[in-house]
């Protein structure tokens, strides 16, 4: 049975995902409801497949952090959809690519009230094709996750929504999560996410413990250094380091013994609760990432349906078809069953072509938009330093 407050996670591993439900509990604490693992090759078999398929809109995707990327800039006032289309510009210009090959997320961190200054927003983008092998097998469930999020910022969030209730004053911070096999760190403020970075894993398998905690000490300090470089200018106030205790603990008295900011140890998984039992930390960023989906979160580069073309189920019913078309397994019921498929999956390309002639367009009107803006304040500038005739 789905509830009304209810959030869910799916997070790729090696072997296909974690899937895992949580509510609310007692105070800001979490009830985790169920937690198994899908084989990549057959969702289905899962017991909980349907009820993830139903509430696939409050189901959020775990993305790996790589394929992601953070865009910080200065914009002028303009529409959400004119910002995202600005952001992907700034994205395009970094990394290259098709417009298609993006999905970007925008939120702003300013409104540039003060003279002089234009707003702040930050842009998270999102490669596409990483999305689609992801939402690929997921297809013959007819799940298709309403929220997309890197691991790092389904934490910062997590932690942000703590330290708004406890601290809503603080400064900047610096989340470090060490994990069995992925490590990084995610440098925010109470605005949102500023930095996300890899962090070097033990390459000793822990035979030289202290070496390692110098190489990930040096790693924390640079990015304190990034951070403090451009506009934001965010100085670091607290380090907070999560995830495995025989790494934690250790990385925490170490930087106690340095001159950086103050270090301490978070546990967020004793938050959630498991059979009146604290969460495992080794999924902690799959419990953030069902938080994120129950609570909210600053991004989302899950895109619409619509923007799919013909659409992954579409795709996959298609092929699916024609393989047992081919192995003599589709039965002859009449004709009228697959004339009705056909006349549908053709109506459903026709409309997935009128959308994206209409997408086109948007585009199109939007960066001659953009182009006007530039152009009127180019014109601004050169009436206001030119002589007075």
């Amino acid at each position: 049975m789905i509830g009304k407050a209810e959030g869910y996670c799916l997070a790729p591993h090696a072997d296909g995902y974690w899937a895992l439900s949580l509510g609310r509990g007692d105070g800001n604490s979490y009830r985790v409801n169920w937690l198994e693992s899908m084989a990549a090759g057959r969702p289905g078999a899962t017991p909980h497949g349907r009820e993830l398929a139903r509430a696939s809109r409050r189901a959020l995707l775990l993305l790996p952090n790589d394929s992601c990327q953070l865009i910080h800039a200065r914009l002028p006032e303009m529409k959400p959809q004119l910002l995202r289309l600005a952001v992907l510009g700034l994205v395009r210009k970094q990394r290259g690519g098709s417009e298609q090959q993006w999905v970007v997320d925008v939120m702003r961190r300013s409104s540039g009230k003060a003279a002089g200054t234009r707003p702040a927003v930050t842009g998270l983008a999102l490669e596409r094709p990483s999305l689609v092998s992801l939402l690929e097998p997921l297809a013959p469930l007819d799940l298709r996750p309403g929220q997309a999020l890197p691991q790092a910022l389904a934490l910062d969030v997590l932690l942000r929504r703590e330290l708004a209730l406890s601290d809503p004053e603080t400064g900047a911070w610096n989340l470090v999560f060490l994990g069995r096999e992925d490590q990084y760190l995610v440098i925010g403020d109470t605005t949102g996410p500023l930095l996300v970075r890899t962090l070097p894993s033990d390459l000793s398998g822990g035979a030289d413990r202290s070496e390692y905690l110098e190489r990930l000490l040096t790693e924390i300090e640079r990015s304190h250094f990034f951070a403090q470089q451009g506009d934001h200018a965010a100085r670091v106030q607290r380090v907070l380091v999560c995830g495995d205790p025989e790494l934690a603990e250790p990385l925490v008295l170490r930087l106690g013994q340095s001159d950086g900011p103050v270090a301490e140890l978070w546990q967020p998984e004793r938050r959630f609760i498991v059979d009146g039992a604290a969460a495992a930390w080794e999924f902690l960023p799959v419990l953030a990432g069902a938080a994120a989906a129950l609570e909210g979160a600053p991004f989302n580069v899950m895109p619409p349906r619509r923007q799919d073309g013909a659409g992954w189920r579409v795709r996959h019913y298609l092929a699916t078809g024609g393989a047992a078309l081919a192995l003599g397994l589709l039965p002859l019921l009449g004709g009228g069953g697959e004339l009705t498929r056909r006349v549908q999956a053709g109506v459903i390309d026709s409309q997935s072509v009128q959308l994206e002639h209409g997408r086109e367009a948007a585009e199109e009107t939007a960066r001659a938009y953009l182009q006007q803006l530039g152009l009127l304040a180019r014109q601004q500038q050169i009436d206001r330093y030119s002589p007075q005739r």
